[in-house]
């Protein structure tokens, strides 16, 4: 044989870069990863169960890898919102909603519409991310490669 191929299974670009040392471009497995502390910006603060929500959704491990991929907000992402979208009298539903049960028509539009903020949020910090790489690529030509690649991974 003239070539080898490896796969490295269906792994997201962050995990290439920090396992692999290199990130593929056009990637089908490229997501964005929606950090708690972004989530919680972006919820009503006035939801005197917000704690409480966020409580049962980190026992269970509901706080964790919540992402947007090319299709959308991942299902773990929407389960989370649903719960977190809850109204007070509506509690009994928590664990109906991430058994992946049926919802209120409300609820899902509540929850789609926070996804939809929380995904123009990242695609803006990004950008103003992506502005400041590119001041620091004029200024400090030393760390031309590494802001490049860090630039290209944003872009992704």
């Amino acid at each position: 044989y003239q070539q080898a191929f490896i796969c490295y299974g269906p792994h997201d670009n962050q995990r290439l870069l920090l396992e692999y040392g290199f990130f593929a471009a056009n990637n089908p497995h490229s997501v964005i990863y929606v950090e708690k502390d972004v989530l919680r910006t972006h919820l009503l603060q006035k939801d005197k169960e917000l704690n409480g929500k966020l409580s049962f959704l980190q026992d269970r491990g509901f706080l964790e890898n919540l992402t947007f991929g090319f299709e959308g907000p991942s299902w773990r992402l929407l389960a989370a919102l649903k719960v977190l979208c809850l109204g007070p009298d509506n509690y009994s539903q928590w664990k109906k909603v991430l058994i992946g049960l049926p919802d209120s028509v409300g609820n899902e539009r509540n929850s789609l519409d926070l996804a939809s903020s929380l995904c123009s949020h990242l695609m803006n910090e990004n950008q103003k991310v992506l502005q400041k790489i590119y001041k620091l690529m004029s200024n400090r030509t030393e760390l031309l490669e590494q802001l490049d690649l860090v630039a290209k991974l944003r872009v992704e």
